[in-house]
């Protein structure tokens, strides 16, 4: 694979957010090659920005996969490659770990069902998203992929007292036509928001994710009968 086609973590390594993606779209492969930087990130910034977050100098973005691999493929080939690439996130997540401690508060964003299962191994990002994972909620031991022949995992590397909060990924956000997934997106930035700033210290997560997102829902039903 050319050099060229690899993208690397971009951000400064002492911010309070490490952003973790799935893989680099056409455009960071390919035109800008830093993560986020096509449309879907141009969304993700602009909704941290309207929750008080410097998208520049509080936040470090990566992917769990640096390079494009076009259309996602299999769970097993996708397993194979998170596999592949987990080395050397493991390494960005112990270096911002470590430059980061200089912050009372920090967050691990798992953008994205595959940055979820890479982080956490937790499947289906619809039930995990709104969530404040810490590491007592991750096993040790994270399995990509299973079958009865085969288990694909990695052990688990994350620094402690950091906070992981799954959100969906702006890519499907810009395909959903009702924007409810928009609504979410934007509560958990503001979630994000709250643990940086200390006013999201401990909470039974599960609860609070299922109370939010019933809250959302209710607001989306209302709007759309006043539409």
């Amino acid at each position: 694979m050319p050099l060229s086609n690899i993208v690397l973590p971009y951000g400064p390594l002492d911010a309070p957010i490490l952003w973790v993606g799935e893989a680099p779209g056409y455009h960071e492969a390919t035109i800008s090659h830093q993560p986020f930087t096509g449309p879907s990130g141009n969304l993700a910034r602009r909704h941290l920005r309207q929750v008080g977050i410097n998208d520049i100098e509080q936040v470090r973005w990566a992917n769990a996969i640096r390079i494009n691999p076009g259309t996602f493929p299999d769970a097993a080939i996708g397993a194979e490659l998170m596999m592949g690439w987990a080395p050397l996130l493991d390494d960005d997540i112990r270096e911002w770990g470590q430059a980061s401690s200089v912050h009372e508060h920090r967050v691990i964003v798992a953008c994205g069902g595959k940055a979820l299962l890479r982080l956490t191994g937790h499947t289906s990002i619809d039930a995990w998203r709104g969530s404040v994972l810490r590491n007592a909620d991750i096993s040790e031991y994270l399995v990509f992929h299973q079958t009865k022949q085969r288990t694909i995992g990695y052990p688990s590397c994350l620094p402690p007292n950091v906070c992981i909060v799954p959100t969906l990924h702006p890519a499907g956000i810009m395909r959903d036509p009702s924007r409810k997934d928009l609504l979410l997106f934007r509560r958990d930035m503001q979630k994000v928001a709250a643990i940086l700033h200390g006013r999201l210290r401990s909470i039974d997560f599960k609860m609070h994710f299922y109370i939010e997102r019933g809250a959302i829902e209710g607001l989306y039903e209302e709007a759309v009968k006043c539409a």
